[in-house]
């Protein structure tokens, strides 16, 4: 994945979904800091980041043990303007999952209780 990743970025066909894949690769090998350091070389490259991305950002800092910095970002994006990512169950899911991984129950049982004063739809099943 990161090499097709290189071969994008040298090509200048990079994209939102570039940058997940090679992050995911990188999260998946506990690479969290390069993880991290993709998210922010997104701005270099114009690319918007999507809830996906940010999904993926999140669950890099909660492996890392910096579940608190996930939920940082997700306060940033979800009350910045320009970045039109909305609360959704995918974005909850992953920082309580995190949370929960940090037996951060009472934090994960608080953002349990966001979704639901946000109105998010909870995924069926």
């Amino acid at each position: 994945a990161l090499s097709l990743f290189a071969e994008a970025v040298a090509s200048s066909e990079v994209d939102a979904a570039a940058f997940n894949a090679a992050m995911n690769a990188c999260v998946a090998v506990q690479k969290w800091a390069m993880a991290l350091h993709l998210f922010e070389k997104m701005e270099d490259y114009k690319v918007e980041i999507n809830k996906y991305v940010l999904a993926t950002c999140m669950r890099a800092y909660g492996e890392a043990t910096l579940w608190y910095v996930a939920i940082a970002k997700l306060a940033e994006q979800l009350s910045s303007r320009t970045s039109g990512i909305e609360a959704d169950d995918v974005l909850f899911g992953v920082l309580i999952t995190q949370c929960g991984k940090a037996t951060e129950w009472r934090l994960a049982l608080e953002l349990f209780q966001e979704m639901k004063q946000r109105s998010v739809p909870q995924a069926e099943g």
